[in-house]
């Protein structure tokens, strides 16, 4: 699901970003996508079984109940994270795209690792993990694609009846950084 999930949000975002514009925000996506590259990949012996480890990341998500609070706490968490300057390990996971396949525990140990995005989620009241379960909720919420029965259903509802409001705060805080 989150490789799912993953996916189709980065298709939808370059839908969102004029072509010319694709090349001078790659390294912003790469320090921020929301905070989600992660950092390191494991070895195979360090991987939990894909499917157990999948339905403990799904339900993890699904428990996972959102408000506008912290929709909008997790979107001024994202702009300051696109102002963040990549560094050297930013641009060696925009190089390696097997890095979207890495379950919650394998990318918020990647994100932990990194003192300035800690400290930018902490600031808005976030861990790397809740920054994280928060983040693929919401876009869980709002994909299309998705089997709904598999999302949690006040998230769908919560997106749905703000999503006037939710698209202002994108357009705050994400798209003029995007």
């Amino acid at each position: 699901m989150l490789k799912r999930i993953y996916a189709s949000t980065m298709s939808s975002l370059v839908l969102l970003i004029p072509a010319a514009h694709c090349q001078s925000v790659q390294p912003r996506i790469a320090a921020a996508t929301f905070a989600l590259i992660p950092a390191l990949t494991p070895s195979p012996e360090q991987r939990p079984s894909p499917n157990v480890q999948a339905s403990k990341d799904e339900a993890e998500i699904q428990a996972c109940t959102l408000t506008m609070g912290t929709i909008t706490r997790m979107l001024q968490a994202a702009q300051e994270l696109f102002l963040l300057k990549p560094d050297a390990d930013d641009r060696k996971d925009n190089a390696d795209d097997s890095k979207a396949e890495q379950s919650l525990d394998q990318q918020t140990a990647g994100l932990a690792k990194r003192p300035q995005i800690v400290a930018v989620l902490g600031k808005y009241g976030f861990t790397p993990r809740t920054y994280t379960v928060a983040f693929y909720a919401y876009l869980s919420a709002r994909e299309d694609t998705v089997t709904k029965a598999h999302v949690n259903q006040a998230n769908i509802a919560l997106v749905r009846a703000h999503k006037k409001e939710i698209d202002q705060l994108m357009n705050k805080y994400v798209y003029p950084y995007w």
